[in-house]
């Protein structure tokens, strides 16, 4: 069996931690902020984050409730994240959401 392979298998194999997120606002001007995601001291793995809309929620029979990245999340670990910097601007109107697992849940 080749190395890559076998580390292939291996990752394979390890379960993903999934952390919380913590974001502070920087830079806030009126409804505007700079979000700036950060990972607990306690954590070993990496976050999934997206932006959701808190003013068009899925209730009541909504058909859609708006989500940045529209399709997946974005990736934040101690090092780098690749959250493009334009969407780190945030209106008030819009909340950061962490992936736990099982489901999306606030920012703390």
């Amino acid at each position: 069996m080749s190395p890559l392979t076998l580390a292939l298998l291996l990752s394979a194999q390890q379960p993903t931690t999934y952390c919380p997120v913590i974001v502070y606002r920087d830079y806030h001007f009126g409804a505007v902020y700079k979000a700036v995601p950060r990972l607990p001291t306690t954590c070993k793995g990496a976050a999934r984050v997206r932006k959701s809309s808190t003013i068009n929620v899925k209730r009541n029979g909504a058909p859609y409730q708006p989500v940045k990245p529209e399709i997946g999340a974005w990736d934040v670990t101690r090092t780098k994240t690749n959250i493009p910097p334009r969407e780190l601007w945030t209106l008030t109107t819009w909340r950061w959401e962490y992936w736990d697992g099982s489901r999306w849940r606030g920012a703390l």
